[in-house]
């Protein structure tokens, strides 16, 4: 095949996030509950990627204050997930690169997230960083690391 597959981003219903959330992020954890408290409110925006048709990945973004930063104007991301049988393929970076630009439009200077352990290669490869300690997640009972990226300038 020549070139990258056709692919899309959408915002999809919230019916269709939380299955992807329940499938990826909730196998194996003490929570089936897929679903956040912010979840339903209108500043809260839900993207997917979808390829032939297919939602491969989802992620939410919400205006939320980083604790490290909270001078800066930011968002945050929370359900960043990938089906397992399309990780790998770039559509993850695909999606938190259109979550960014959304982000970015509507003024923030920070993305962040609380990011599992098992997730950080993939967010420090594309320029997020680690800030503090480890904790564990009180729903998933998994290591997680805040994490954020700078996507404008910021004052010192």
């Amino acid at each position: 095949m020549n070139g990258p597959t056709p692919h899309r981003i959408v915002e999809p219903g919230l019916d269709v996030v939380l299955a992807v959330r329940a499938e990826v992020l909730r196998r194996g954890t003490p929570s089936s509950d897929p679903r956040y408290a912010r979840d339903e409110e209108p500043d809260t925006l839900h993207l997917a990627i979808e390829v032939a048709g297919l939602v491969v990945g989802v992620s939410t973004w919400m205006p939320e204050t980083f604790p490290a930063r909270p001078d800066a104007l930011a968002v945050r991301l929370r359900g960043m997930a990938v089906r397992d049988t399309h990780r790998g393929m770039g559509w993850g970076a695909i999606l938190l690169a259109a979550g960014l630009e959304r982000a970015a439009a509507s003024g923030a200077a920070i993305a962040w997230a609380a990011a599992r352990d098992g997730a950080m290669p993939f967010y420090e490869g594309l320029g997020w960083r680690v800030e503090g300690e480890g904790f564990l997640d009180e729903v998933t009972g998994l290591g997680h690391h805040h994490m954020w990226v700078a996507i404008a300038p910021l004052t010192p």
